[in-house]
């Protein structure tokens, strides 16, 4: 009996997607020093582990294994490290853009060994990053331990900077260690947001200063780590130099990320977006779902907007979920925009779920 092909009547068309594009982890640290063991050709190495820093030629003694040891030691464990090289008599700022030149996969510079100079122009480079990028920096300069002028914290504090953290502290590794800790915690976890304040960090001294110090370091935007109430290692503020708080930053950094790259997901995994509700609707579920993995998290929480009205949202409003998303109307938009294949915006506004930071406890008593 002759058999004849279903090919008229049905046919299945096994089509292979490629994967979405992987996300940037965002958890990664770059270790910046003037160090001979890496090239400034290739002017960076990636590491999973001490060992492979050591096999490299970095040894136990050395700044940058002693840096790495500080930040792979913390309880929340990031996975790699970059460690990138100054060339001799070369400026740092410059080693840093060709850092992030030759390697895009970390987020957060640690130099070691810079001075106030180098860290002051390293600052605005960093600032404006692409992929976004923050610095954590340590210093022990006695003009910031005293609050005179000029100094390194009130300088960038003056200047604004919203991705550099400066930390007091005559330990040489203290800024990998508070790096090495906010990479890890890193998760994506449910409830995984995390701040930088009060956190213990492993292996690190706290320091001896007193309470007119810590404020005057603290009234500049730097943070310290100290010993409270005796049994208590505790890092603080966990502030910028501008005085945003580094979870802010870094979780609004994540964000941005996560919408661009939901987006570009969407061009690439569909046939086309049609300029219609349709596609409208296609736009708004992309990018829901990086608004979720943000409450899921608990970056983002239920309030109520007191950010002014926009759009369709008025003052006052109730946000349940955390986030407010709309896509303007197709029908609406300039001709122009419409031939030249323009979206109309997107508007989207979150309620940050902050972070309780100290409390007050009026204990009653009755005899």
């Amino acid at each position: 009996m002759a058999t004849l092909s279903l090919d008229s009547i049905v046919r299945v068309n096994l089509i292979i997607r490629g994967a979405a594009q992987q996300r940037s982890s965002m958890n990664t640290a770059l270790l910046l020093s003037e160090n001979t063991v890496i090239n400034t050709t290739n002017r960076v190495a990636v590491y999973t582990n001490l060992q492979d820093i050591q096999d490299a030629g970095f040894e136990p003694s050395s700044p940058e294994y002693k840096a790495a040891e500080a930040y792979f030691g913390q309880s929340m464990t990031p996975y790699q490290v970059v460690i990138g090289a100054v060339g001799d008599s070369e400026a740092w700022a410059t080693a840093l853009q060709d850092c992030r030149a030759k390697n895009t996969d970390w987020y957060v510079v640690v130099p070691i060994g810079a001075e106030k100079t180098d860290i002051t122009a390293m600052a605005p480079v960093v600032e404006a990053f692409s992929p976004a990028s923050a610095m954590i920096y340590r210093t022990e300069d006695a003009d910031a331990l005293s609050g005179t002028s000029g100094n390194v914290f009130e300088t960038l504090k003056d200047e604004n900077y919203r991705k550099s953290m400066g930390i007091y502290s005559t330990d040489d590794n203290i800024a990998a260690a508070v790096a090495g800790y906010a990479m890890g915690a890193n998760t994506g976890a449910d409830g995984s947001a995390y701040t930088l304040f009060a956190k213990q960090l492993a292996g690190i001294a706290t320091e001896d200063l007193t309470s007119t110090q810590v404020s005057t370091i603290e009234g500049i935007n730097g943070n310290v780590y100290v010993n409270r109430g005796v049994y208590y290692s505790v890092f603080e503020q966990g502030k910028m130099a501008d005085g945003t708080y580094w979870d802010e930053v870094y979780y609004l950094d994540i964000l941005s990320e996560e919408l661009l790259r939901a987006y570009m997901d969407l061009l690439q995994g569909t046939t086309k977006i049609p300029q219609t509700a349709a596609g409208a609707a296609m736009i708004q579920t992309a990018l829901v779902a990086p608004l979720e993995e943000a409450r899921a998290i608990g970056f983002i929480g239920s309030g109520v907007w007191t950010g002014g009205t926009i759009g369709t949202l008025a003052d006052g409003t109730a946000l349940p979920s955390g986030y407010y998303i709309q896509i303007g109307s197709f029908g609406d938009q300039d001709q122009a925009d419409r031939e030249a294949r323009v979206a109309p915006p997107v508007t989207i506004c979150i309620k940050l779920a902050g972070s309780v930071q100290s409390v007050v406890i009026n204990l009653n008593v009755n005899r």
